[in-house]
């Protein structure tokens, strides 16, 4: 998580030179299936990795991070 770190230190000069890592290790660990990133323009939900398109989303979509997760309501336990 060094990538985060080093993004919330300072994320006015690392934007453009982290988003790209950024968004391949949300990827790689599948956490976009969780919090996609929606594009701002079409408001669908896009993968998106440093090979297909990082440096389209603006740094305003990028600083404004995923959208919140849905809360899915765990179903009532079972006392046997």
């Amino acid at each position: 998580m060094t990538l985060l770190r080093d993004y919330r230190e300072d994320p006015a000069s690392t934007d453009s030179a982290l988003r790209g890592p950024i968004f391949d290790l949300v990827a790689s660990a599948g956490l976009d299936a969780d919090c996609p990133y929606i594009d701002p323009a079409t408001g669908a939900a896009a993968r998106v990795t440093s090979e297909d398109g990082a440096e389209q989303v603006t740094a305003e979509a990028f600083q404004a991070g995923p959208p919140p997760l849905a809360l899915v309501p765990f179903p009532p336990h079972t006392v046997h």
